[in-house]
């Protein structure tokens, strides 16, 4: 699986925001509306994006990091939804060369591509958009993959996977009432040591001028 070897040392963008060479985001809360696999199956025909999220994203691409995007899904209806939504947005790839696949417990991916075009335009190849069932099976795919930087809002994936010294970035997501969502962590609260950005916006993007 490309990028499946170490990543590296992160390197300092001209923005003066560090850059990293291997990205993978997690899309449930971070760039797809849907907070759970459970929502995201009850979506229409296309899951919905956050449009400033998908911008983010496409910035990280076009700065020559390895994007790779993530989503925890119940079904293959589901999994058709995102890949319906990422292209529809620009940020996912239209090239597709046969199948992918992604390793790791419960994994798969959307198809492969090559990257060059589709990098210029900030958009993430097929095959690096992934997909698994299970939380286990998220936190093996991400594992694997050795990813200099992890980013997700669901604090029991982040918790798990500082255990083996992951850096990660919690996008503290905040449900109705404006507390943080903090899915499936008995605090609430990110895992010690882990970067924090109350969106994918804040920490990708260059603050205006």
């Amino acid at each position: 699986m490309d990028g499946s070897r170490g990543a590296g040392p992160s390197r300092r963008g001209a923005t003066g925001r560090r850059a990293h060479r291997c990205v993978l985001v997690s899309t449930l809360g971070t760039l797809l509306e849907a907070g759970s696999p459970e929502e995201l199956a009850r979506q229409g025909a296309k899951a919905a994006v956050r449009a400033g999220a998908a911008e983010a994203l496409k910035a990280c691409a076009r700065s020559g990091a390895s994007l790779f995007l993530m989503t925890q899904c119940l079904d293959e209806a589901s999994e058709a939804r995102v890949v319906a939504a990422l292209e529809a947005c620009g940020l996912l790839g239209l090239s597709s060369q046969g199948a992918g696949a992604a390793s790791g417990a419960g994994g798969s991916a959307a198809g492969g591509g090559e990257v060059g075009e589709d990098a210029a335009a900030g958009a993430v190849p097929r095959h690096r958009a992934l997909f698994c069932s299970t939380l286990p099976g998220k936190v093996a795919m991400a594992r694997q993959l050795e990813a200099d930087l992890y980013v997700d809002c669901d604090v029991a994936t982040l918790e798990e996977l500082r255990r083996f010294n992951v850096k990660v970035l919690c996008i503290e997501r905040c449900d109705g009432r404006g507390a943080p969502a903090g899915a499936g962590s008995p605090s609430g609260k990110a895992p010690a040591g882990s970067l924090r950005a109350p969106s994918l916006e804040a920490y990708f993007l260059p603050p205006p001028r």
